[in-house]
């Protein structure tokens, strides 16, 4: 009896936690399809200097790009230790996070992660996955604009930027899995200390096939990118695919100044600006063009990626 009566209380936990979860990931898909919306008056005056085709796979690039980004995301929970969770589960934590980052505020995202995985991590999981996870993506997107620009120098400046990135990526890992590091944090006051040093001596025993792993990933992501900023270049024909994808590099740094920016949702307004200041030796309308498309790109992958995993709310334990 006792039993029948526990089963049916977590049933219906089950439900109101579902319940819950949906209107969070169906309102955050709402937010940035308004976003989309405002946007769209832009879409359509400038339709007519664009050519489908090429956008489309550019987009089709992105979304692939994105994916493996959450590619990297599972290596680093599985590498930080929080509990196995099914894959489509863990990517509607990653997906819905990524649509959270849009609205006003930076905590949400990770908010909804610990909410929705408690069963699998602490609050302090979370946060450590995400800030690692944050500070390859911005490694990365950094490293690929220098790439970018350096090979557009030459092949000696570019080779340069190559070798000097690879050795940031493998001393950063030697950095944040030091045992003196670990030693060091535990002097950190209370909880924070603890779990700092706790998350350093994970990460000192994390396999090199694994560190190896993260930094294909991240790689192979970069390029897709690149990749679909090209094929950009070829949907709007006055610029071309070369100096797209030089305009993306530009991008990123943009994309980095507008992350830091605490002014707007995601950098919003903030990116565009530094963006054409970077770009300011390329003609107007295509710098307006790009920052239109990369901006869209942006919104419409994380929407679908939001929406293809929004079903798989992870289970409430």
């Amino acid at each position: 009896m006792t039993e029948d009566f526990v089963s049916a209380d977590r049933s219906s936990s089950s439900l109101v936690w579902k319940f819950a979860a949906g209107i969070v990931t169906i309102a955050s898909l709402v937010w940035v399809a308004w976003l989309l919306v405002k946007v769209w008056p832009d879409i359509v005056e400038h339709g007519t200097q664009i050519l489908l085709v090429p956008l489309l796979i550019g987009f089709a690039l992105s979304l692939v790009a994105s994916y493996l980004t959450f590619e990297a995301f599972a290596t680093l929970v599985r590498i930080l230790g929080i509990s196995r969770m099914p894959r489509r589960e863990l990517a509607h934590l990653h997906f819905t996070a990524q649509l959270l980052k849009h609205l006003p505020g930076r905590v949400w995202g990770v908010g909804y992660q610990w909410a929705a995985g408690s069963a699998a991590g602490s609050l302090g999981d979370w946060l450590w996955v995400n800030l690692a996870h944050m500070l390859l993506a911005t490694f990365f997107a950094l490293w690929s604009s220098s790439l970018a620009l350096g090979f557009s120098h030459g092949l000696k400046w570019g080779a340069l930027t190559a070798v000097i990135g690879m050795m940031g990526y493998v001393v950063g890992w030697l950095i944040v899995s030091s045992h003196r590091l670990s030693s060091w944090l535990t002097l950190l006051p209370g909880r924070f200390g603890k779990l700092s040093s706790g998350i350093s001596a994970t990460l000192e025993k994390a396999p090199a096939s694994a560190r190896v792993k993260v930094f294909l990933l991240f790689s192979v992501s970069w390029l897709f990118y690149y990749a679909s900023w090209f094929m950009n270049g070829m949907a709007y024909p006055p610029l071309g695919p070369n100096a797209a994808m030089q305009l993306c590099a530009y991008y990123m740094l943009a994309w980095f100044v507008g992350y830091l920016s605490l002014l707007t949702p995601s950098g919003l307004g903030v990116r565009e600006l530094v963006f054409a200041w970077l770009a300011k030796d390329f003609p107007g309308d295509a710098v307006a063009i790009m920052a239109l498309v990369g901006r869209v790109g942006s919104l419409a992958v994380d929407l679908v990626l939001g929406l293809a995993f929004a079903p798989f709310v992870p289970r409430k334990l």
